[in-house]
């Protein structure tokens, strides 16, 4: 079993699987002598999130495999050497464009992991449509 909040590998078998399940009801209705008719008809895109708002939807995470696990502070080495690991200043802003100007200058300060869960619902994907329809021939 895995962890709540863990990460799984991508392509992985244990990773959620969506299904989309839509619904067509037509009906066809002679209007005059046989030469017009009218259809009549419902779609319903996503038939699961309309029965129940968890079903039915889809997830995206990250981009090209970048997840934001790990938060951490940019740092100058020279801060550190004086201060120590946990108290030099935290660089913000744009001192790092003129602090960290050489290899070696400055370092990243771990602070934490964090493993939530970055998923975020596509809304347009995650929703039920309906259309309801008339369509004349002659």
């Amino acid at each position: 079993r895995r962890a709540k909040g863990a990460i799984e590998a991508p392509y992985s078998r244990r990773s959620a699987w969506n299904t989309l399940v839509d619904l067509r009801i037509q009906q066809e209705l002679p209007l005059w002598r046989d030469r017009v008719r009218a259809r009549l008809y419902l779609n319903v895109e996503n038939v699961l999130n309309l029965l129940n708002s968890d079903w039915g939807v889809f997830k995206n995470g990250p981009f090209f495999g970048q997840n934001a696990i790990v938060t951490a502070d940019l740092v100058t080495a020279a801060d550190v050497a004086a201060n120590g690991v946990d108290g030099a200043a935290a660089l913000s802003g744009d001192a790092s464009r003129t602090a960290c100007f050489t290899a070696g200058a400055c370092l990243y300060r771990y602070r934490g992991f964090n493993p939530r869960n970055v998923n975020v619902a596509s809304a347009g994907d995650s929703v039920y449509r309906i259309r309801f329809g008339i369509k004349i021939d002659f």
